[in-house]
């Protein structure tokens, strides 16, 4: 009787277990992730007798460490990832395994470990293919983007049009609206604006979940704030629409959005804030949205504060080529400003290089516009940068982001080191430091 009593606890508890880790997933996919990371880590707790091996335990291990990388619990993801990795392993649970090797592999791209993320989430792409397990190599697909991104963006728009058209063949709509959602960013950077527009447009008309539509409706606008489409009001709209949802990564998108129109109207100071709320707010965006954040405090003549950009970009490990040509810029608006305008041209000459040998158009207009910001436009090598960016500008269809680099090039800079521009948001601010 003892026995048979015991069994039916287990068998309760097991199948409570199954119960909490159904409702901590359809929490997880439903984008409120703080939510599901507390269901799990209680439940794994509540529930923990039933061993490691239990089914309904590693359901919960894994959607404890998935929603642990969301809320920024790097250290809980991994450890939790570790320990699941070897259950899998000894059971021979390739899904497990798969989606194990997805979850460290975006840890590692956290904390600066590129290479080594890059050959673990291509580890678990090769394990989802050997298996036939298509949903999880979306997976792995999707968070090696985010790596490649930072490397070279042109070949991350590549693999997330790979896993586009696997998602749709599969029927797998959020991971189709969030692929769509990183290869538009990646697109705007490397000039495609009219196949993203396109896709987002249509997809903001998809029957998709409203945390979905929001960020698809939130990428969408940082377009159109550049072409000048997008009104104020419209923005606030959106950021009331965006408010409440605990996928911190789509609420701080809005930022991007406030950047688009900061620098649309030549408010440099904005547009660099903005990028530093983005990286404040969103652990997985703050990588991308440093580098912006530097080139326009550049723009706006505060060393201190591009200085500041450059170390939190080494305090989180962020590396990449895309990366390296933005610091370059950064180093090299830097040296203008402190009053050496050689090394300050010989450090945007080899990011100018470097972003062209990567097809990044979008990110070459910035820096060119920081370098006629700190040097002028007389230099011929300079003027040849512009017409580049002019060019790039007018393709895209981003006419008030023109005029702004019209109204640079026709300014020219306050003595040789670059000083104080006088247009509206270029002051510095004396004494300032990255926010955050």
């Amino acid at each position: 009787d003892r026995a048979e009593e015991i069994r039916n606890r287990i068998g309760d508890m097991a199948a409570s277990a199954r119960n909490v880790a159904v409702r901590g997933t359809a929490l997880y996919q439903g984008r409120q992730r703080e939510s599901s990371q507390e269901l799990a880590r209680t439940a794994l707790e509540r529930f923990k007798d039933l061993g490691p091996e239990d089914p309904a335990m590693i359901d919960l291990a894994l959607l404890q460490a998935r929603s642990a990388i969301s809320t920024g619990e790097y250290d809980v993801a991994l450890a939790t990832a570790e320990r699941l990795v070897i259950v899998a392993e000894r059971l021979g649970l390739a899904r497990i395994v798969a989606e194990t090797l997805v979850i460290k592999g975006v840890v590692y791209f956290y904390r600066g470990r590129l290479w080594e993320a890059r050959a673990v989430l291509e580890g678990a792409r090769i394990v989802a293919q050997s298996f036939s397990l298509p949903e999880v190599e979306l997976r792995a697909i999707h968070n090696l983007g985010l790596g490649i991104g930072l490397d070279d963006p042109r070949a991350a728009v590549d693999l997330e049009r790979l896993g586009l058209a696997l998602a749709r063949r599969l029927g797998e709509r959020a991971t189709e609206v969030v692929l769509l959602g990183n290869a538009s960013e990646d697109s705007r950077r490397t000039g495609d604006w009219s196949w993203a527009m396109a896709e987002l447009a249509s997809a903001i008309q998809l029957d998709i979940d409203a945390a979905s539509r929001r960020a698809m409706a939130v990428v969408h606008a940082a377009f159109l704030a550049y072409q000048g489409a997008l009104s104020n009001q419209a923005l606030e709209a959106l950021t009331q629409d965006v408010q409440g949802i605990e996928d911190t990564d789509i609420a701080a998108g809005t930022f991007d959005v406030t950047a688009a129109l900061a620098a649309a109207t030549g408010d440099w100071r904005g547009a660099y804030e903005a990028y530093i709320a983005t990286a404040d707010n969103s652990v997985l965006n703050a990588p991308y949205a440093l580098p912006p954040a530097g080139i326009f405090a550049i723009v706006a003549g505060d060393a201190p504060l591009a200085r500041g950009v450059l170390d939190r970009l080494q305090s989180i490990g962020t590396r990449g080529r895309a990366v390296d040509a933005n610091r370059l810029a950064i180093e090299g608006g830097i040296l203008a400003l402190e009053g050496d305008p050689a090394g300050g041209l010989a450090a945007f000459r080899q990011s100018v290089a470097l972003l062209g040998d990567l097809g990044l158009s979008w990110d070459e207009v910035w820096v060119v516009m920081a370098a006629v910001a700190r040097l002028g436009a007389d230099d011929p090598e300079i003027a040849s940068w512009v017409e580049r960016a002019r060019e790039t500008l007018e393709r895209v269809g981003a006419l008030p982001v023109l005029t702004q680099l019209n109204q640079l090039v026709a300014e020219k800079p306050s003595g040789t080191t670059g000083g104080e521009q006088k247009r509206k948001g270029a002051a510095p601010v004396a004494g300032s430091e990255v926010a955050g």
